[in-house]
């Protein structure tokens, strides 16, 4: 059999960490693959492993308006899978236009379909992608096709869009390897140091965090947080507007850009608490990298999360300052009984399943399942 794999579009990181990961596994020809032809951007290209069954091509159009690109997707990169006869494509994001007989598309984005987290925005050039992309994930989606889903959750509200349960799959993201160093002790004796990691959008609630930990250091406790991700547009203004207003010498936040991957178990190792407060996710990775670091979690009780983290922390509702603010306190109350070491091994334990060993089979055998179909 001969796969294809279209990550033609894919720029983010959810999606790149997606080929990569399964394309660590190297015994495809457990699952008949003989050949995988990828169709990807040049800066990805130095990255895929060098394996004899994997055939790369540089997708054109790169850096070119998107309209060149869905153009090339649509009408070009069918002709180039039946040359290079291919027999099942794995469509690596929804917001695709191509149209193939056997055909795998991953959901990645649950943005348009979360309730409630569109309206966030108003109108105007997102609010307008957000709602363009609705429709092609529906239609990607939606049968003939065949479907990945990276949670229940995920699944569970999108297939009322699509009615098409009976060709779909929960295959979770795995995680890379993120060792950090346990600490002997957590200490709280000097206080809270929180860490909160994801770029500042306006379903990650950051500016909500920010004024609870502003009650809490009102109502007495010495709680600190620490911002990772930076930012961009109006929720991105809006929290430093709010944070120049409560904490305009930065004693209590500090806010820190984007920082790769293997320079963050410093800035865990720098806390005792770990905090996620998105609102719509759809494989909240961050929260994994989290649950392997040994910290505590406090953590938004919407979405996939408490599917990821289930019994092993402390859930609030992030649109709810005061639920914040709750689930803290909550938390100081188990911090010298058997519960507060409970949670921390529970959810290092729950991070621990997520593999990309796991996903690629489970991948590679659903590939070989399709294939199988008549």
């Amino acid at each position: 059999m001969i796969v294809g794999i279209d990550g033609s579009r894919c720029k983010s990181g959810g999606a790149i960490a997606h080929l990569l990961g399964i394309l660590k596994f190297k015994n495809v020809n457990h699952y008949k693959i003989e050949k995988v032809h990828i169709w990807v951007t040049k800066s990805i290209i130095s990255k895929i492993p060098n394996h004899s069954w994997i055939k790369v091509h540089v997708s054109p159009f790169d850096n070119w308006p998107i309209i060149f690109q869905l153009f090339w997707q649509r009408f070009i990169l069918p002709i180039k899978l039946n040359d290079n006869d291919v027999k099942v494509l794995l469509s690596l994001d929804a917001g695709t236009l191509i149209k193939f007989p056997k055909m795998i598309t991953i959901s990645q984005d649950m943005l348009s379909f979360e309730p409630g987290a569109m309206q966030k925005y108003s109108w105007g050039k997102k609010r307008l992608r957000l709602e363009i992309l609705k429709f092609v994930q529906i239609r990607s989606l939606s049968f003939p096709n065949y479907c990945i889903y990276l949670t229940e959750y995920a699944k569970e509200t999108l297939i009322p869009f699509t009615s098409n349960a009976e060709r779909s799959i929960v295959i979770p993201h795995g995680i890379d390897d993120f060792i950090i160093p346990k600490k002997s002790k957590l200490d709280f004796e000097q206080g809270f140091n929180i860490l909160y990691i994801s770029n500042i959008a306006e379903y990650k609630n950051q500016e909500n965090v920010l004024v609870a930990i502003h009650k809490l250091r009102e109502s007495g406790y010495n709680v600190k947080i620490t911002f990772v991700g930076g930012g961009s547009g109006s929720a991105f203004d809006s929290f430093l507007e709010k944070q120049k207003d409560i904490d305009p010498n930065k004693k209590f936040s500090k806010l820190l850009p984007f920082i790769k991957r293997d320079k963050l178990p410093n800035l865990f190792n720098q806390s005792n608490l770990f905090l996620f407060a998105s609102s719509c996710e759809n494989m909240p990775i961050t929260l994994l990298e989290g649950m392997s670091s040994h910290l505590p979690i406090l953590c938004s009780k919407r979405g996939p999360m408490p599917e990821i983290l289930q019994g092993a922390g402390h859930y609030f509702n992030p649109e709810d300052v005061n639920s914040i603010t709750e689930a803290f306190l909550d938390f100081t109350k188990t911090i010298k009984t058997k519960e507060f070491n409970d949670k921390i091994l529970k959810a290092n334990k729950y991070a621990s399943e997520f593999t990309w060993d796991r996903t690629s089979k489970n991948i590679w055998k659903y590939v070989n399942e399709i294939y199988d179909e008549k």
